[in-house]
């Protein structure tokens, strides 16, 4: 999104607000029983396609999150304190924007109000969190039919065009219109497939807290449940889209610990309201950093922008680099409103039971098999121009060894063979190559 680009990039690198992380004292100490403890229960819904791992193989094992859907607690925890680093000015200590400048990682002495509340290590130190966040579990969660195989690229930290601001924090657009993941080629170089679960999957998690104060409460709560109309970024696939979710914190067991433990007071079900007038508090906060992050994360269904990489062409032309971005208001005009948002497909019911690990063979006749071999070979099959199969690493080799064997030095130096014929397993939205027939 440079001045007179048409592309829209994925990300903005935003300037984080303030002039440098609250610190906070030290509070190694656990058994003090002071400040809050409690529980928040919590509702995840996808709004675009989910998925946090790639597909795992062995010769006897195909393992995919969309057949066993569970958010490991440490993916919910730094999508939670990403938020929280940002919103509490907390030092950067995630990501390729993590530096040693003023907003780099704690090391010594006093900690960030973020590294205290979710803990920190450094060489030979460690401080214990006092926020843990539980796995995920889904209530109603089905896989995406079809085959999508992303781009993968690593981040271009020197380009500063796009990484213009130094102690910044990286966040994506919500990109409503990706109900389905825009797919590329299975062969092309640095592609990966992908088994994501649909729109409208819903899960439950829980969060846990100890030992913090009426401002850490109110942040934790923040950034766990944003203002209305906003959600967050989890998982793969951000820049295609993939990883819009709406967390809500469904109920709540807050209890001041000390007189918990002694039998002098009873879990509450609210915030306290010392805390609930702290996170008034940021929700007003109009600072320019501020009203930018809300923008980002701001869940406009009638959003029909395509945000999208240039051209390796554009990252090499000389003078790009220095061209300026758009500010996030250019690209998004309207300032944020906060008001109720719903998910674009309702969760389907029945989808929490286990899934049928049912398979089918079906033969596509005169196909077109491509290779790509960088180390792993990846045999992919196309009939009629689509994608209907696909092969890596050891199924990949073998059949090599059992069909290719006399074709294979024309096929892996031009990268292409015409077929006979190509049968293919399916196993919900798995289809790997089982057969081919030689023209």
């Amino acid at each position: 999104m440079p001045v007179g680009e048409e592309f829209l990039n994925p990300y903005r690198i935003l300037k984080r607000p303030g002039a440098g992380p609250v610190r906070v004292p030290n509070r190694d100490d656990l058994r003090s029983l002071k400040g809050w403890s409690g529980v928040f229960h919590c509702s995840l819904t996808a709004f675009t396609p989910l998925e946090l791992k790639g597909v795992s193989r062995r010769q006897d094992q195909t393992v995919r999150f969309s057949q066993t859907p569970v958010i490991p607690g440490t993916s919910l925890k730094g999508m939670v304190r990403s938020v929280a680093e940002f919103v509490g000015r907390g030092c950067c200590s995630i990501g390729e924007t993590a530096t040693d400048g003023t907003w780099g990682k704690c090391r010594s002495g006093a900690v960030c109000v973020t590294c205290a509340m979710f803990g920190m290590q450094h060489g030979g130190r460690a401080l214990r969190g006092r926020v843990r966040c539980d796995d995920a579990t889904r209530v109603h969660a089905g896989p995406l039919q079809g085959t999508f195989w992303l781009y993968s690229g690593s981040p271009k930290t020197t380009h500063s065009a796009f990484y213009s601001t130094a102690d910044g924090q990286k966040f994506y657009h919500h990109q409503p219109t990706s109900v389905v993941p825009r797919t590329v080629p299975a062969t092309r170089p640095n592609a990966f497939q992908v088994f994501p679960v649909r729109v409208g999957s819903t899960f439950s998690f829980d969060v846990r807290f100890e030992g913090l104060t009426d401002s850490e409460l109110a942040l934790l709560h923040y950034a766990v449940q944003l203002e209305d109309g906003m959600l967050h970024h989890l998982g793969r696939g951000k820049p295609q889209g993939m990883g819009s979710v709406q967390v809500k914190v469904s109920s709540m067991e807050v209890f001041d610990a000390a007189g918990f433990y002694r039998g002098r007071t009873k879990p509450l079900d609210a915030l306290p309201a010392a805390v609930a007038a702290a996170r008034i508090a940021i929700e007003k906060d109009a600072s320019p950093e501020m009203e930018d992050f809300r923008r980002m994360m701001w869940w406009r269904p009638a959003d029909s922008n395509v945000y999208s990489y240039p051209s390796h062409e554009w990252f090499r032309t000389p003078g790009n680099s220095a061209k300026p971005l758009r500010s996030v208001g250019d690209v998004i005009p309207t300032p944020f409103v906060p008001g109720a948002v719903s998910c674009p497909v309702a969760p389907v019911a029945g989808d929490d039971e286990p899934l049928e690990a049912t398979s089918a063979i079906n033969t596509f006749a005169n196909c077109t098999l491509f290779l790509r071999d960088r180390g792993k070979p990846i045999i992919a099959a196309q009939h009629q121009g689509k994608d209907v199969g696909v092969a890596i690493a050891a199924d990949a080799l073998e059949l090599k060894a059992k069909y290719l064997a006399d074709a294979w030095e024309h096929f892996r130096r031009t990268g292409r063979l015409n077929v006979q014929s190509v049968s293919v397993e399916e196993i919900g939205n798995l289809h790997r190559i089982k057969k081919i027939v030689l023209s």
